[in-house]
């Protein structure tokens, strides 16, 4: 790989960038509106990378979700979405903090 692509931001990256200025429940609701989109319009490439953006985002700002969603991939039971998983944990921390 060529180092000067190595270090290139990615479209998630760039995205990321575009929507860090909204409030983290702004973006959870992005999410939401994005999983309803999905549900009814069909799921979407452009909508899945903001989705991912938004995961990112959250995920940089709330670093405590980490443990909660790595207990939750490991728990072969537990039957929700990333999106679900990753709203409810926000929401956890929220409480929490």
């Amino acid at each position: 790989m060529d180092t000067n692509t190595a270090n290139q931001p990615t479209v998630i990256d760039r995205l990321a960038e575009m929507i860090s200025n909204h409030t983290t429940e702004q973006i959870a609701e992005m999410i939401a509106e994005i999983e309803t989109l999905d549900g009814t319009d069909g799921t979407d490439p452009n909508r899945t990378l903001v989705k991912f953006a938004c995961y990112e985002i959250i995920e940089r700002r709330n670093p405590g979700i980490a443990p909660i969603l790595e207990a939750w991939s490991s728990d072969l039971d537990d039957d929700r979405t990333y999106t679900q998983m990753m709203l409810s944990a926000l929401a956890q921390l929220t409480t929490t903090n």
